[in-house]
Order: structure tokens, then C-alpha cells, then sequence
């Protein structure tokens, strides 16, 4: 999955662009108050209190058409990483949630089905939807319909190169800001 190489690179721009004012940024912060292994995927400091916490979620687009849709099923683990912040007492810090979509470009060929997830599932999806753009199309629709848009502060795409020889976007949907513990809510439609 991609979560944690652009986690890392948007913790790397962030701090390249607060360092200067004296703030700082954290990988897998323990979030205080709440049980000894939560940590938040991303936190921004000013001086030496927490700002903005980012949680990352990431997913395929064929989940999208995958019995029924499963974007209900990303959602709901976005809504479980807010919810696990409850409890920390951090009245004035925003949070956001940030989701990725893996989108290769073309199928999957044969001879590097042991070195991908799900490569039977991705092609099945590009068939089905006649590509890559369409299955983009269909899964932005999909996110759409499951979250409040006042909830969506941004959302794109991202051309992330090749893997493999296979083209791949990165569709993404930044959520928030939520003030935390009171209204951590994505709003699920």
C-alpha cells in the first residue's frame, strides 16, 4: 500500500515548510490519553504542542466495485481512527484524515501476480469498467456518495509513477478539520 510512503513525503513538505517558524512534525505520535498504543499517523507542532493530527487510511479502486462497493468499509475505519481520538484531551488541535486510492493505469500481467495485491481483483476491475479513468470516475463517485461534502476540505490526484512497468495514480480525499474531541465526525451520508 502506499499510506506510509505519502504520509512520509506530506510530513517532509509540511516540516520543510513550518521549520522556519519553529515547528516540527512527528511520525506515529502516542496520542496522549488514550490507549498506550494509539499513535497518530502525522502531528504538526507549534513549539512543543500539537497543532493538526493527520490519520491515512489507504485502499484500491476495485474495492470500489468489489461486491457491492467497499468504500463504506474504508470510510468506517476513517470514522474508527477518529473515534480512538476521543478521549485525548486536545481541544485545539485540527485533525484531518487523509484517504488513498491505488489506481494502476492497465492490467496487471501475469508474470508479476506474486508481487502484487490483489492482481486478479485490479484486472477484474479494469475490465469491468473498461480502464483505468473510468474506474477513477466510478470511485471518486462512490467516495462522494458516502461522505458529507462539508467534510472534504480537499481532494485530487496524483500521478505516482510506475511500479513494475505499470502506470499507477493515487486518487485522494483530505478530510477534516475536525476540532477535536467534539465533532470527529466525517458525516458518512
Amino acid at each position: 500500500m502506499v499510506e506510509r510512503p505519502i504520509l512520509d513525503r506530506v510530513s517532509y513538505q509540511i516540516h520543510q515548510s513550518v521549520e522556519s517558524y519553529g515547528g516540527s512534525v512527528a511520525r506515529e505520535w502516542p496520542i496522549p490519553g488514550t490507549s498506550p498504543t494509539a499513535r497518530a499517523d502525522v502531528v504538526v507542532f507549534q513549539g512543543a504542542k500539537p497543532a493538526t493530527l493527520i490519520e491515512g487510511k489507504a485502499m484500491y479502486t476495485f474495492a470500489s466495485i468489489r461486491n457491492g462497493g467497499t468504500n463504506q468499509k474504508f470510510v468506517t475505519r476513517m470514522q474508527s481512527d477518529l473515534s480512538r481520538l476521543r478521549p485525548a484531551n486536545l481541544p485545539e488541535v485540527a485533525v484531518y484524515t487523509l484517504m488513498l486510492a491505488t489506481n494502476p493505469r492497465s492490467p496487471i500481467p501475469e508474470s508479476l501476480f506474486s508481487l502484487m495485491k490483489k492482481p486478479k481483483a485490479i484486472n477484474s476491475a479494469l475490465s469491468k469498467l473498461n480502464g483505468h479513468e473510468r474506474l477513477a470516475e466510478f470511485t471518486v463517485d462512490r467516495m462522494s456518495a458516502l461522505t458529507a461534502k462539508s467534510t472534504r476540505a480537499a481532494e485530487g490526484s496524483l500521478d505516482a509513477g510506475e511500479a513494475y512497468g505499470v502506470g499507477v495514480d493515487i486518487l485522494w480525499w483530505l478530510f477534516g478539520p475536525f476540532s477535536a474531541p467534539a465533532h470527529l465526525q466525517i458525516g458518512a451520508v
